[in-house]
Formats: C-alpha cells, sequence, structure tokens
C-alpha cells in the first residue's frame, strides 16, 4: 500500500482519491472523464487540510503545464458561505 507521500504523480481513480485523503483537499491532473464530463482518473498534484496551499500547487502545475486539465475539490462536507468545492481549469 502506497503512504501519502508516495501517492502524489500517482494515478488514481476519485474514489481511490475520497478513500485514501478524506477530508483534504485535492489537486488532482485529470487525465480520463467520463462522457458526462466527471473525472473518473487522475494524477494527484497535492493533498492537505490547507486550501490555499493546494490552490497554489495546482497553479503552478497548471503553468508549467500548459494545456492539462485540473481539478481541486475537497473530500469532505461542503458547506456555508465559503464552499468552492471543485474548480476545473
Amino acid at each position: 500500500m502506497m503512504t501519502a507521500k508516495e501517492s502524489v504523480g500517482a494515478e488514481l481513480t476519485l474514489e481511490e482519491v475520497y478513500a485514501r485523503f478524506p477530508d483534504e483537499w485535492i489537486a488532482l491532473n485529470v487525465t480520463d472523464q467520463g462522457g458526462d464530463g466527471q473525472s473518473l482518473r487522475g494524477r494527484l498534484i497535492a493533498h492537505g487540510g490547507d486550501r490555499a496551499h493546494i490552490y497554489a500547487e495546482e497553479l503552478a502545475f497548471a503553468r508549467s503545464h500548459p494545456g492539462v486539465h485540473t481539478a481541486v475539490f475537497f473530500t469532505g462536507p461542503v458547506t456555508g458561505p465559503d464552499s468552492d468545492a471543485v474548480i476545473v481549469f
């Protein structure tokens, strides 16, 4: 079994991401999408509890890899006025 640190860069399904990183912010390089636009698989860019850090990691990745599709989302419950759960670039 991979540790959390070893998982960065690994291609994972959404189910694997949610199981391995509960209640964390995730930045994912989307590698496979379903026909409905839902990302099904991706390479983990970053994960953790600090949303600002995860967005910064995703932005740095996107800038150095033009044209890739990325997503940032939270694996726990999202509530309140600051609930921007998913952003896809």
